[in-house]
């Protein structure tokens, strides 16, 4: 790591076009070391790309680094998980004083989490401006 306010992951460059480059990281899951994680279906890596703007000198299948800020990841946290829960709780606590029977109240804050999800998609352009990822070659 660079230092203790970056976020760091070791990729490689799945593909290089005009548009950008997509990097493919594999995402070991915290019980990997565990002695049973061959036999647990929860064990096991996947893969996830990251898609970012063009840069120079990099080609397909060239190791590097995809870092971004602490700061950065604390606000990908708020966004992805820490809000959604929030508005899910409070709507269901809402809807429940308010004095609906729990399956309304329950289908109503899943589909209000999944509104806020749809939201979210549709201004991840606005997002992936103040979310920014650095390329450096490993």
């Amino acid at each position: 790591m660079n230092s203790s306010a970056d976020i760091e992951h070791t990729g490689i460059v799945h593909s290089v076009g005009e548009h950008g480059i997509t990097v493919r990281i594999e995402v070991h899951p915290a019980c990997a070391g565990c002695q049973a994680a061959g036999i647990c279906s929860s064990s096991g890596t996947n893969e996830k790309f990251f898609h970012l703007p063009f840069q120079e000198n990099l080609h397909k299948g060239q190791r590097v680094h995809i870092v971004t800020s602490l700061s950065n990841g604390y606000k990908a946290l708020v966004l992805g998980y820490i809000l959604p829960l929030f508005i899910l709780l409070a709507l269901l606590v809402i809807l429940l004083a308010a004095g609906c029977s729990e399956i309304i109240a329950g289908v109503g804050s899943v589909v209000a989490v999944a509104v806020y999800y749809l939201a979210l998609y549709l201004l991840r352009n606005r997002i992936e401006k103040k979310i920014k990822f650095t390329l450096k070659p490993a």
